[in-house]
Order: structure tokens, then sequence, then C-alpha cells
């Protein structure tokens, strides 16, 4: 790891999954936990919060991520599906940091409502004297506590 993020601590951990529903169609979506949950603890989740059979979820890759601070949590939500009860929507931002001839890549989660000044702010805050970019990547589900 760089200077520029090897203090930061990425306190969450974002899986990539595939799985089927009961008509076999697939999905693909992008699930952040706490950093602290086990792989047994995370496919558990899933397949509970998904109705889905273990057999057909698959977790195709996992990465260290970070949750911008004020992300909204389940507890300020009500929930108006299955899924709502389980998973809270987010969007993934790719950050560029950019230090001296150094560059170091992070994944930012945030609310869906979050706007790029504030995202920016963030950014510039966790990462002063640094140049960044940032750049909207995807969508992703947030584990509910």
């Amino acid at each position: 790891m760089m200077e520029i993020i090897e203090n930061l601590r990425l306190s969450e951990r974002m899986y990539s999954i595939r799985f089927a529903n009961e008509r076999y169609d697939h999905f693909y979506r992008n699930c952040v936990f706490p950093i602290n949950f086990g792989l047994d603890q995370v496919e558990k989740y899933i397949v509970d919060s998904l109705n889905i059979l273990k057999d057909t979820l698959k977790i195709v890759d996992s990465t260290n991520v970070l949750i911008m601070d004020g992300f909204k949590h389940a507890s300020e939500e009500v929930a108006f599906t299955f899924i709502d009860a389980h998973w809270t929507d987010a969007e993934q931002y790719i950050v560029e940091l950019k230090d001296t001839n150094k560059v170091e890549y992070i994944t930012l989660i945030t609310n869906v409502e979050t706007e790029l000044a504030a995202i920016k702010q963030f950014v510039k805050t966790e990462f002063p004297n640094t140049e960044f970019t940032i750049d909207y990547y995807d969508e992703a589900w947030v584990v509910k506590p």
C-alpha cells in the first residue's frame, strides 16, 4: 500500500456476487458488509435476505472499501420491500489518488442522495494535500445492521 492511504483503515468489505432466483434468472450485485463478517456470515446473510438457494450463490470477488461519513443506516429508514428490509441502496465511486509519482485507487461507498460536491469535500478532508479524481462506477447494496 502506498503512503497516501497507508494509515487509512478501510472498514468495510464489498463482495461481488452472482445469484439466481427460483426461476434461475441470474443477477449480479455488489454487497457491502462490515469487515469483521466472516465468509460464512456473509453467505448466510445473502441467502436469507434474498431468499435464494445457497447453491445458486457465487462470490466472484471481494475488496476493502471506504464508506463515506454520514452514511444512512437502517434505523433511519423504513422498509418498503423484502429487499429494503435487509439492504440499503448505495453508490460506488472510484477515487484516484495522486501523490508525486504514485497513484492509488480506492472504492468509496456513498448514499444515493449524496451530491458530488459533498463527496469531493469528504475526499479532500480524508486525503489532504493529495490530488484526486472521482468517477461514478456502479450501484451497491449495504447490509443493514
